[in-house]
């Protein structure tokens, strides 16, 4: 495989009947300076009902729009709705036929003009080091203020890029990665030590209560002891938490204020997880 090949990096957008939320993160990413080098697919799912029929169209007619302005752009539009969890797994799939890397991106994020810089940064820098489980844009509310970014165990989903050979090493049976978990006796840890509840999602993915591929991603990393690289200030935020979207409830507790500054990754950084940034996360 050429070195070339390895670096080819796509981005993948995913849809679904939120035109206003969808036209925001277009233009958010319109502000990243070198975005034409890099192809992007844009992936609407189809309507669960007639219900959606205005919807789903007016994301159409903005994605088009997109299209117009940025020649390397492609629409991929399901007749059917998959639902967020397959539409995710088929559109990183496709991408991964053509490319190496991805940075994949939901309709409800809004992003700095320094958001693909970061990934790159990220991608170009550790993609030989199998480690390294992805790169992530978001960064919550912290007390503590960090000066450089900072690696964490397993994955996340707002905003965010990988490798194909990472993509393909996910668990996407719960009950394996549940059965995993226990006996190891991770489930504390899993938990942030009992701060977030990400074992029992993966419990409530396994009963089929919940629809979720990022629980799975997070926990098939983290389970490999793989970290993810967060800025030390956010280059992306959350819109989704307006009761627009299926899976978020109304809610300001992801509010963080974007960084419009560049964020480099320093030369000597330690390639571990930063304790003091788990204990604050979440």
């Amino acid at each position: 495989m050429s070195n070339e090949k390895e670096q080819t990096t796509s981005i993948a957008i995913f849809g679904h009947a939120r035109p206003i939320h969808l036209k925001r993160l277009l233009t958010s990413l319109e502000s990243n300076p070198g975005l034409s080098r890099f192809p992007v697919r844009i992936y609407l799912d189809g309507k669960k009902s007639e219900k959606y029929a205005v919807e789903n169209a007016l994301c159409t007619q903005i994605a088009e729009d997109f299209v117009s302005r940025h020649q390397n752009t492609k629409i991929h539009k399901h007749e059917i709705n998959l639902g967020l969890s397959r539409s995710i797994k088929y559109g990183v799939d496709d991408i991964f036929k053509a490319s190496n890397q991805v940075i994949v991106l939901e309709d409800d994020l809004i992003l700095s003009n320094y958001f693909i810089d970061f990934c790159i940064q990220g991608l170009n820098r550790f993609r030989n080091i199998s480690k390294v489980a992805s790169i992530h844009g978001y960064l919550p509310r912290l007390d503590t203020k960090f000066f450089e970014p900072q690696f964490f165990r397993g994955a996340d989903c707002w905003g965010w890029a990988t490798w194909k050979d990472r993509w393909e090493s996910i668990e996407w049976d719960a009950n394996k990665l549940i059965s995993d978990i226990t006996q190891s006796e991770l489930e504390h840890i899993f938990d942030l030590g009992g701060k977030f509840p990400y074992f029992r999602m993966l419990q409530e993915q396994a009963e089929g209560k919940i629809d979720s591929w990022a629980i799975r991603w997070h926990a098939s990393m983290f389970l490999q002891s793989r970290l993810t690289l967060y800025p030390n200030r956010s280059l992306v935020g959350n819109t989704g938490f307006d009761n627009s979207g299926t899976h978020g409830k109304k809610s300001n507790s992801y509010e963080t204020q974007i960084c419009y500054e560049k964020i480099p990754i320093p030369n000597q950084i330690k390639i571990e997880e930063s304790e003091s940034f788990r204990n604050e996360n979440k």
